[in-house]
């Protein structure tokens, strides 16, 4: 029965520019609650000034991928 109901085969698909997008979005937001609402941040100790450095560590890792054998 639990070969009669699994996937047939697995299908992957690249999101590269998704990904990319969706780190610019979180990066855009940051920058928004960055400006309005530090004070609520730093009292939470959150440290917005390391967004930055942290999402372009993201978008460079991405962009490398050294896991994906087939770039």
């Amino acid at each position: 029965m639990v070969a009669a109901t699994a996937p047939s085969g697995t299908t992957t698909r690249r999101h590269d520019d998704t990904t990319l997008r969706m780190i610019d979005q979180i990066e855009a937001l940051l920058n928004l609650l960055r400006i309005t609402a530090r004070a609520r941040f730093t009292t939470a100790g959150v440290d917005l000034d390391a967004a930055p450095a942290l999402l372009g560590a993201a978008r460079q890792r991405w962009r490398t991928r050294p896991w994906d054998t087939h770039c």
